[in-house]
């Protein structure tokens, strides 16, 4: 017996309240694969996906959902806080005045741009930029560590993680150098 999309989209969501992750990714994706612009899988594969750090994958996703229904409030939500989590912030501000126009919560995205406000104030990078970090640094990708590193203490001065990727970096480079 073969499953609707609507019975498949319920076994994903099913799946996916109870923490079985695998299976409701495997759920969205075979209803994308018939269904592209499906939105209900878009935003849930893309919620999923934000769970499993995968935020760039996931603001794709949800940029579809919203493409292709943009008057449902939670396609909104979850677009507008992964893009501040991921300090795109001129896409947040934009966003917001989209979905104020579509009639979604004041309330809500009041206290969405309260948080946008106090991220952009705040002294931490992105967790993806940290994740980057990490996986340079220990691919020996000294370079591209280098780089990073630099542009988030740059930009986070007080954020001691990266002045400390950014100086065990640049001692290792200084062991390699023969005098």
């Amino acid at each position: 017996m073969e499953l609707t999309i609507e019975q498949l989209l319920q076994q994903g969501v099913s799946a996916h309240q109870t923490g079985q992750l695998q299976e409701a990714e495997s759920c969205y994706k075979i209803i994308l694969q018939t269904q592209s612009t499906h939105p209900h899988a878009n935003h849930n594969l893309g919620a999923l996906y934000v769970s499993m750090n995968k935020p760039e994958t996931a603001l794709i996703l949800f940029k579809t959902a919203l493409q292709v229904n943009p008057n449902i409030e939670q396609f909104w939500m979850s677009y507008i806080s992964t893009l501040i989590n991921e300090r795109q912030f001129t896409d947040a501000k934009q966003a917001l005045k989209k979905a104020k126009r579509k009639g979604a919560n004041k309330n809500k995205l009041n206290e969405l741009n309260k948080y946008m406000i106090s991220k952009a104030n705040g002294s931490s990078p992105s967790q993806s930029d940290i994740d980057r970090l990490v996986k340079y640094y220990q691919d020996d990708s000294y370079d591209d560590a280098e780089k990073l590193a630099k542009s988030i203490t740059q930009q986070f001065p007080k954020h001691q993680f990266s002045w400390k990727i950014l100086g065990d970096f640049l001692w290792k480079q200084a062991g390699q150098i023969k005098l």
